[in-house]
């Protein structure tokens, strides 16, 4: 293995550039180059001056505008790909049966009208359909395009995340361009549910970067990637929540921010994503009613904080209740320093975290705060039955509240000064996120991985 190398990073949209940046800074600093490639029309004004401000800190770095598939292959691609997935979700039984209903509503209505024939389902799952199916996509060349521009780079890899919902993805096909021109090919996991609840990976890479062992069996379950090519690295995204970080005022000032005086406890909520709940604002006015109608005074007194998932934030446009704040109005990924000390600042001094389910839990369970996870029947199908949701509770991390009754109980003993899952909350960091070890950077991992698989 040469001494530097040059990498080429597919990541499609800039806004998503945050969940890589560790990856690709770690790359920089041991000398070696990359460009990153992203999608004009899926990348905004915005978001491409937070990628050049990145590039102004790092030399060997670049990026450029990626090439969409469009030649007389990507009809044939998009059916082939599209029953591959629908396929996975048949096949996989442990999964809820939302994400495969979820998928045959994402398909044209002239591929699902033959999908609702009778035994339709029956043949899809048998093994000649999956051979048949594979062989297309083996068959089925790589872009022009995309191949001509992979090589006028003369990268030594190719990064390419995949588990996306587009089943059309240039992610998928800067992977197959990478292989044909038998250029090793890796690609990081996107994020903690993408392995079971979108695409199927039709193109395999060299190596696929996990966080964890789930992954790991994910990985092979439900896309066919072997073991012994899946490393485990632990969660680059979540790097710099490991960083020191420390609140940026005092609690009465951060709380005179959000509109209530600093005396009172207040739990943070945090939103969902639309496809696990379409509209949860029932459920925090009956979480706000739960807690009026305490006959315990200091219940009565805790304010709930909401902090709205930021591409699903306009369900709280017009949503004003007394005891409620809504911070930041339009939510905010932790994408910038300023984004991140503010989420900081929100979980360190709430008394407990709660919601549905997200992602940002993780961060939550890294600062070491009680994470509640409630329970309602209407979202069971995207909650309790979903399979990285499975993962999440075996890991007993988080208290789970099958009623209002359960979640003011937990926090009535959280304000009592009673934390029972301190430890489990540190056990499933490790074994969740940081595998290989609390200190060591999941960032600086992928690219040790990367490094060898050049070096093979």
């Amino acid at each position: 293995m040469k001494k530097y190398l040059n990498a080429l990073f597919i990541v499609r949209s800039a806004e998503h550039f945050s969940r890589y940046r560790g990856i690709v800074h770690a790359w920089c600093m041991r000398g070696h180059a990359v460009t990153v490639l992203f999608d004009a029309e899926w990348s905004s004004e915005d978001d491409m001056k937070k990628v050049e401000e990145f590039k102004r800190s790092v030399s060997n770095f670049g990026y450029s505008l990626l090439v969409n598939r469009a030649d007389v292959w990507t009809r044939s691609l998009f059916i082939v790909r599209s029953l591959l997935t629908y396929r996975r979700f048949l096949v996989v039984k442990n999964q809820s049966s939302f994400f495969k209903d979820r998928w045959r509503r994402y398909l044209p209505f002239w591929l699902r009208l033959p999908l609702g024939l009778r035994f339709a389902d029956m043949v899809l799952e048998t093994g000649v359909a999956n051979s048949l199916l594979t062989f297309c996509e083996k068959i089925i060349p790589a872009d022009k395009k995309i191949t001509a521009q992979i090589k006028s780079y003369h990268p030594d890899v190719v990064i390419s995340p995949v588990g996306v919902i587009r089943v059309l993805s240039p992610n998928t096909e800067y992977l197959k361009a990478a292989k044909a021109l038998n250029i090793p090919a890796v690609s990081p996991l996107v994020s903690w549910d993408s392995l079971t609840t979108k695409s199927f990976i039709s193109v395999k890479p060299d190596f696929f970067l996990a966080w964890n062992e789930v992954h790991r069996t994910e990985a092979f379950e439900h896309h066919g990637i072997p073991a012994a090519n899946t490393k485990i690295i632990g969660s680059p995204v979540f790097d710099k929540w490991f960083s020191p970080l420390a609140p940026s005022m005092s609690r009465a000032g951060f709380c005179r921010l959000l509109g209530f005086e600093r005396e009172r406890p207040y739990v943070l909520y945090l939103g969902s994503a639309k496809g696990t709940a379409e509209n949860e604002t029932w459920l925090i006015r009956a979480l706000r009613k739960a807690f009026d109608e305490s006959d315990d005074r200091a219940l009565r007194d805790v304010w709930i904080v909401v902090r709205p998932h930021p591409a699903h934030a306009g369900i709280y446009k017009n949503f004003e209740i007394p005891g409620v704040s809504v911070f930041p109005k339009k939510g905010a990924l932790p994408d910038t320093r300023e984004s991140l000390q503010s989420s900081f600042d929100s979980y360190y001094y709430a008394t407990a975290v709660m919601g549905i389910f997200t992602s940002a839990m993780m961060e939550a369970l890294i600062v070491g705060k009680p994470v509640i996870v409630i329970l309602p029947k209407e979202y069971e199908k995207t909650q309790m039955e979903a399979q990285h949701f499975q993962h999440f509770v075996a890991g007993g991390a988080a208290t789970l509240a099958s009623n209002m009754g359960k979640v003011i109980d937990a926090v009535k003993k959280l304000l009592e000064g009673k934390d029972d899952l301190a430890n489990k909350r540190k056990d499933f960091v490790q074994n969740y996120l940081r595998p290989r070890g609390l200190n060591v950077s999941a960032s600086e991992a992928a690219v040790d991985e990367i490094e060898k698989c050049v070096g093979r």
